[in-house]
């Protein structure tokens, strides 16, 4: 399991009124399936009974477990807003990795493919990697002049 993908989870499944707030979140920031089946039903629902009558019943169980554990209610969108920012940041790292090792097998497989290409679309992630990296530091300097 992922702790930051069950915090996440347990924010909004315990604060509805974070849904607003969510609205950033994709759901293939989930690594894991079950985490991502989770929040595919949280979005399709408006309450956590209609999210169990979504999921199998073997999902149940975990929800019940995310939900017992409280957290505590204060600074509740600055905490999402936070997870989202890291949940994205592991995204792209996951995608810069399979990148990476796309490019390394192209490369020795067919040593003349289109290097150009496979760097272009290697770039990318890199560069929402560089924003994510920014906005967590601006983040960061609003909150030590709040406190």
């Amino acid at each position: 399991s992922n702790p930051r993908e069950e915090y996440c989870l347990k924010l909004l499944l315990q604060h509805p009124e974070l849904e607003a707030a969510s609205g950033s979140i994709k759901s293939e920031y989930f690594e894991s399936s079950e985490n991502r089946e989770i929040f595919n039903a949280y979005r399709l629902t408006d309450g956590l009974t209609s999210i169990k009558d979504k999921l199998n019943i073997s999902f149940w169980e975990y929800i019940d477990r995310l939900i017992a554990e409280i957290l505590p209610a204060d600074r509740l969108e600055a905490k999402l807003a936070d997870c989202i920012l890291l949940l994205e940041k592991e995204f792209f790292q996951r995608l810069e990795r399979k990148r990476g090792m796309a490019f390394a097998e192209a490369a020795e497989v067919k040593p003349g493919a289109d290097l150009s290409m496979l760097k272009e679309q290697g770039t990318e992630g890199s560069s929402q990697l560089r924003d994510i990296f920014t906005q967590r530091s601006k983040r960061g300097q609003k909150q030590r002049r709040n406190v």
